[in-house]
């Protein structure tokens, strides 16, 4: 699964014989945002393996802010969802609780080892890799909603890294 949250972009095609509009999330990279050792970090955009994502999900009581069928924010694959100051408060409580009860998580995927410095993959625990994914959601809702006009999070089920330009 493949997580997107930012600002609304709306894409207007007016040419041609089918003017349509799109609407998206656009990309965005902060140097602030978590260094997780991964090939999309600072970037607005995560792949997370589902039955990581779910587990996370389950263990910080979230399944119901993202999964629930009237309000969720993935009601449906795809969707595109504003983000409120009330999903905010419930993702930073869980931020809250989960770091406090497990302050010495590694939120990465290698750790430095050997005086060479050489980078070896790290042996992470279910907590630890936990971490990673909320570190990651903590940030860039906390993000959208305070630097974005029209802050959204939307699942997407399919997307060409290469366009995105968070690789670059």
């Amino acid at each position: 699964m493949i997580i997107k949250i930012g600002q609304l972009q709306a894409v207007i095609n007016s040419g041609g014989n089918n003017p349509s509009i799109r609407l998206g999330v656009e990309n965005a990279k902060n140097k602030y945002a978590p260094l997780l050792d991964e090939p999309l970090d600072f970037c607005n955009i995560r792949k997370i393996a589902e039955e990581e994502w779910f587990e996370t999900l389950e263990f910080l009581n979230l399944t119901n802010l993202f999964y629930n069928e009237q309000y969720g924010l993935f009601k449906k694959d795809g969707d595109i969802t504003p983000i409120s100051q009330k999903h905010v408060s419930i993702i930073n409580d869980a931020y809250s609780q989960f770091f406090n009860s497990y302050p010495y998580c590694k939120a990465v995927k290698y750790a430095m080892v050997g005086i060479d410095g050489r980078l070896k993959k790290a042996i992470l625990t279910k907590e630890d890799t936990m971490a990673c994914h909320i570190k990651w959601l903590h940030f860039w809702i906390n993000y959208a909603i305070n630097f974005c006009s029209q802050p959204v999070i939307t699942n997407l089920e399919f997307l060409e890294i290469e366009k995105t330009g968070c690789l670059q």
